[in-house]
């Protein structure tokens, strides 16, 4: 247990070994020059508290001890507050421990038909009107079963792809099996001239630079960090969001939810391996929604 005797401050060295699922760390509330000399990092149930006044010069060793913490509980899994997500330094030597942020990336994939519907309203569109190009390579479960959702609402899904023969097979199965219509192809000239809502979820920035886009597209990138090279382009591309959610979720205190991004909470809360139908449907039940979208050219 930890030492309660030291008011649980820099109590990372355990008397036994426990699993924790996951740490939240925030920065202490109550500046102290003690601490922040010492470097002392308190440690509340599973919850991690740094000095107030966190210098970059210092990053490396409180990021050793959160690591050491982590070990000692057998925990890889860690949630960030929004103050500390701004910390690049940080983030960088916590990720060489190989320690996993959540940052609502895994979640985003779970969410493309929140966030498509997101833009529909935004846009003021009818989905029996609009189309939507989706740029993907590798034809995962999760992906093939959110084509499936959007192409039983929208005028037609288009498939943007380096394998054509695999998602031709695709094209295909679809149609005889669900009666469901995607067209694909690859012209990097035409495929997205016209394009205005994108959902990308593998191209790299490489790949996606070499095709002529639509200069007010809309680009969800579920992989985030996509900056578009044409110099024409004055669409939107979006790399990060926030969600909310129209009832009341019991699951986080009100501290929760000032301190760290709903996004990041609720990815922690269902991060495990299961069926896509499983996840979709506890996003379905916290009644979880897209609030914002945030792009490097705006925000929807």
């Amino acid at each position: 247990m930890f030492e309660s005797n030291k008011k649980n401050i820099a109590s990372y060295i355990l008397s036994e070994v426990i699993t924790i699922k996951v740490f939240y760390i925030k920065k202490d509330d109550k500046p102290s020059r003690l601490k922040t000399i010492l470097n002392l990092i308190k440690v509340n149930n599973n919850e991690m508290i740094l000095p107030y006044n966190l210098k970059q010069e210092k990053t490396h060793i409180i990021a050793k001890k959160i690591n050491k913490i982590c070990q000692k509980t057998n925990t890889t899994n860690i949630v960030l507050a929004k103050d500390l997500k701004t910390n690049e330094n940080l983030i960088k030597r916590i990720n060489n421990y190989n320690l996993h942020i959540f940052d609502g990336r895994w979640l985003f994939g779970y969410m493309a038909y929140e966030t498509i519907d997101y833009i529909i309203n935004k846009l003021n569109k009818k989905k029996s009107e609009t189309e939507i190009s989706i740029l993907i390579n590798v034809p995962t479960k999760e992906v093939l079963e959110t084509i499936k959702i959007l192409a039983k609402e929208y005028k037609r899904i288009n498939i943007i792809t380096n394998h054509i023969a695999k998602f031709k097979r695709l094209e295909e199965k679809l149609y005889n099996k669900d009666g469901i219509m995607i067209v694909v192809s690859n012209n990097k000239k035409r495929s997205l001239a016209n394009a205005e809502i994108i959902l990308n979820f593998d191209f790299v920035k490489e790949n996606l630079n070499k095709y002529n886009i639509y200069d007010e597209a809309i680009i969800i990138n579920i992989e985030g960090d996509m900056k578009i090279s044409k110099k024409r382009f004055n669409g939107i591309n979006v790399n990060s969001y926030e969600i909310s959610s129209i009832r009341e979720n019991d699951n986080f205190s009100v501290d929760k939810l000032n301190t760290y991004s709903l996004k990041d909470l609720v990815e922690a809360e269902l991060y495990r391996e299961d069926s896509f139908k499983n996840i979709r449907r506890d996003v379905q039940k916290g009644m979880y929604c897209i609030k914002e979208l945030y792009g490097k050219s705006g925000v929807v």
